[in-house]
């Protein structure tokens, strides 16, 4: 879902909408991390015509826990969408507000205590900054995000920092001429300082916009596999697996994604498609 990561596809859709996510990362570790989070979004109000300037808001809570770690985030999202041909855009976007991350010292599971370890608890709260933006027509999508704008220097010692993020993705759609079906091959790249570059890569089959089919492949670490079907018009539900083929445990504990949205409008019934790379 675009929308959870980069601002400038607040109000791409045409109605007002909830997504919603849950990722159980690496089940079976212990303290392995888990993400849940919520995207409203809509438009501010409404275009002339194709040709016209319009607006998007968007409010997004995102909570992911990892071990002893709560990271708790709550952001308003805003974006211009700026039409220069029909179904050709370019839009900007930006994410502002609040992290708040928590130590639980609770939740540590030491084979010998440590006295200080076991007395450290904190909670903090720090401004947040990111800015997104997107060239996209009606078939296909460029996308950059660039995050974590505000420094900031954790409470735990002095090597631990935020540090600048970036997202490159980018897709299409192709129909599968007198089936029904459409092919989306996608790709999202993660850069982030000192680390490996992280890529995915993945086609999803969709049909009539109700059923969903896809694979992928996340560079060093999995192989994905992902499903999702339209309920009764305004719903969607989806579900995705990653079979964990590196090193860890001998690739015994995979991860599991299910996400849901729900939108204002009925879903159209003309057989003009809508590219899923936007969902």
């Amino acid at each position: 879902m675009q929308l959870m990561i980069n601002p400038a596809y607040a109000g791409n859709a045409k109605c007002s909408e909830i997504r919603s996510v849950h990722r159980a990362q690496w089940v079976g570790i212990a303290g392995a991390p888990q993400t849940t989070a919520v995207v409203l979004s809509g438009r501010l109000g409404k275009p002339t015509n194709e040709l016209t300037v319009f607006h998007g808001f968007a409010v997004r809570f995102e909570n992911d826990r990892i071990g002893p770690f709560q990271h708790n985030r709550l952001h308003g999202g805003y974006a211009i969408h700026l039409p220069f041909k029909n179904e050709h855009f370019f839009s900007f976007g930006t994410y502002a507000g609040f992290d708040n991350i928590t130590f639980d010292n609770s939740n540590l599971r030491p084979i010998q205590g440590d006295p200080l370890v076991q007395q450290s608890r904190y909670s903090f709260m720090a401004p947040d900054l990111s800015f997104g933006s997107k060239y996209n027509s009606d078939k296909f999508f460029l996308g950059l995000t660039l995050q974590n704008f505000v420094p900031l220097q954790y409470p735990i010692g002095d090597q631990a920092k935020r540090v600048f993020h970036a997202n490159f993705t980018a897709g299409a759609q192709f129909p599968i001429k007198k089936s029904g079906w459409n092919i989306s091959p996608m790709m999202n790249m993660r850069f982030a300082a000192r680390t490996p570059t992280a890529i995915d890569l993945y086609a999803l089959f969709d049909y009539d916009q109700a059923y969903y089919i896809g694979s992928g492949f996340r560079n060093q670490e999995a192989v994905m596999f992902l499903a999702r079907i339209r309920i009764l018009d305004y719903f969607k539900v989806g579900y995705s697996f990653d079979w964990v083929y590196n090193r860890l445990r001998g690739g015994m504990y995979h991860s599991h994604e299910i996400s849901l949205s729900i939108s204002a409008c009925k879903a159209r019934k003309t057989g003009r498609t809508i590219c899923p790379v936007f969902e």
